[in-house]
């Protein structure tokens, strides 16, 4: 009985030792697999990190080009405010009949040309907001392409 007990006591100490080993590597496969996690989702957030940041830059760059837009237009405005002005001044002034009609025709004329120079605004403006959706559209399709190869 005692050989017996002592071989199956060796056989279950090896035994022990065994699963011991084997829970270590498993624990080792574990935590590397871990890491390797770790790291993926540090380069998957750094990917949308840098999406955020270009998605940010077109709005940015959106928001700039309509600006710039409404700045060259309110340059140009002004101008032509200062054109209509001056005629609607002369207008008042005119002293006969002839003169009247002439100042009020360059008024006028001025009035079209502020008019237009609205619906120059609105062409660019419109020019500009179209180009956005393509851009954003391409910065998801390159998300879509590096979220694929990560």
């Amino acid at each position: 009985v005692e050989p017996l007990l002592a071989r199956r006591r060796s056989e279950a100490l090896r035994f022990v030792a065994a699963t011991q080993r084997a829970l270590q590597r498993r624990r080792r496969r574990v935590h590397e697999r871990a890491l390797a996690l770790a790291a993926t989702v540090g380069r998957v957030g750094r990917v949308f990190d840098d999406h955020a940041a270009e998605i940010t830059e077109l709005y940015s760059s959106l928001r700039c080009d309509i600006a710039t837009c409404r700045r060259e237009h309110e340059q140009r405005d002004r101008s032509s405010e200062e054109a209509l002005d001056e005629s609607l001044l002369a207008l008042r002034r005119a002293a006969d009949k002839e003169e009247c009609s002439l100042h009020a025709a360059a008024a006028t004329e001025t009035l079209s040309a502020i008019a237009e120079g609205y619906r120059v605004l609105h062409a660019e403006t419109l020019d500009v907001v179209a180009r956005h959706p393509s851009a954003v559209g391409s910065a998801l399709s390159k998300l879509h392409a590096r979220l694929c190869d990560s």
